[in-house]
């Protein structure tokens, strides 16, 4: 088979989507030696990611500014004549009919759900979507919540769907640039961390909430550190925090570079997810692959993805958060456990298997 995946995201960032993009094809590079990949994307300024040394580029024209679905009938224009036998899209999906058959990654319906995201995202998702997924040949979904969700919203018959669990890759922390971190950051002592844009979502307020009540509560040493984008929440964020006496104990490190986060990561005391929505939730696997406890939020995927690993607490329980911050403060009987189980579940989590599972997806696609 001739397979092209859409790397476009991965090419634009390194969070979620970009992630999900690079390491699912790393892990398909190492298993398939049959099958011949092709990477659809925009020409890269700059370096570009290591992915692209394994197959053939085809490079899409720039078009300029535009809504979203211009790329999608860029795309279809593009492909129709590269004799391709399946083109895997892993975020937005192709809304045009095509040659080959169409293989659609969907992380979660959060622009459905929610008001996140800019205008223009939001509304190529919510008049497109149910589109892409309807046309598309198979789903794959990250967490059974988000079938779940597919099935209510888009009424699409589950044998269509497939769930694979994304992979935990974990990276060693640099103990030099660790230190430099930290120092850079003024985290002397012991903290909290958090991880993700400051947007409504993360209910990073949540996290200020709860840690002002363990600091009045049990006068703990910790310092919080919101590592992520000052995104739309910041000011918001920045005036709770200043309300609560906080002073400089909270601390916004607005973007960091990926090396950056896993320094924050293996450094940090205890780790704090207490997001409101997630199609699968990356931070509280990368934590536990850190060895740090995590207290998450008992919402949407993350009981699937945390399972019994760490403490799972109502997102909108400010009290429940800030007992179990200080539970992992003060015991380190039970700290010790939580970390124990966190290690064991992250082996879980592969992309060898995540891998494996959606190469029988386009084998059993073009069978179809």
């Amino acid at each position: 088979m001739r397979i092209g995946i859409v790397t476009k995201w991965l090419d634009e960032d390194y969070t979620g989507i970009g992630q999900y993009t690079y390491n699912l094809i790393k892990a398909l590079q190492a298993l398939d030696k049959e099958n011949e990949y092709v990477f659809i994307h925009r020409k890269v300024k700059g370096k570009k990611s290591d992915v692209y040394e394994y197959g053939e580029e085809l490079f899409l024209p720039r078009l300029g500014p535009g809504p979203l679905w211009i790329f999608d009938a860029n795309l279809f224009l593009s492909l129709r004549v590269k004799g391709l036998d399946i083109v895997h899209e892993p975020f937005l999906g192709l809304l045009l009919p095509s040659d080959f058959k169409q293989v659609i990654t969907v992380h979660d319906l959060a622009p459905l759900l929610f008001r996140t995201g800019h205008s223009t995202f939001r509304l190529y998702f919510r008049t497109f979507m149910k589109k892409a997924v309807r046309r598309a040949d198979a789903i794959i979904t990250v967490s059974e919540h988000t079938k779940k969700d597919i099935v209510e919203r888009f009424g699409i018959e589950e044998a269509r769907i497939h769930r694979i669990y994304n992979g935990m890759r974990h990276v060693p922390a640099d103990p030099k640039r660790t230190a430099r971190v930290r120092k850079r950051l003024g985290l002397e002592g012991p903290y909290i961390l958090t991880v993700g844009s400051l947007v409504p979502l993360k209910n990073q307020a949540m996290a200020i909430d709860a840690y002002a009540r363990a600091v009045d509560k049990g006068h703990i040493e910790h310092l919080l550190v919101l590592a992520g984008k000052k995104d739309v929440e910041y000011e918001r964020l920045k005036d709770r925090v200043k309300k609560r006496g906080l002073g400089k104990r909270v601390v916004f490190t607005d973007y960091l570079e990926w090396p950056d986060i896993v320094s924050l990561y293996s450094a940090a005391d205890m780790f704090l997810f207490p997001s409101l929505y997630e199609g699968f939730g990356f931070p509280p696997l990368e934590a536990m692959g850190h060895g740090v406890p995590v207290i998450s939020s008992n919402t949407s995927s993350l009981p699937e993805v945390v399972g019994d690993a760490g403490i799972l607490v109502d997102p909108k329980d400010r009290d429940a958060w800030a007992e179990a911050i200080l539970l992992l403060a003060k015991d380190e009987g039970v700290k010790k456990d939580v970390i124990g189980k966190g290690l064991e579940r992250v082996k879980e989590f592969t992309w060898e298997k995540a891998a494996a599972q959606t190469l029988k997806v386009y084998e059993d696609v073009s069978k179809g």
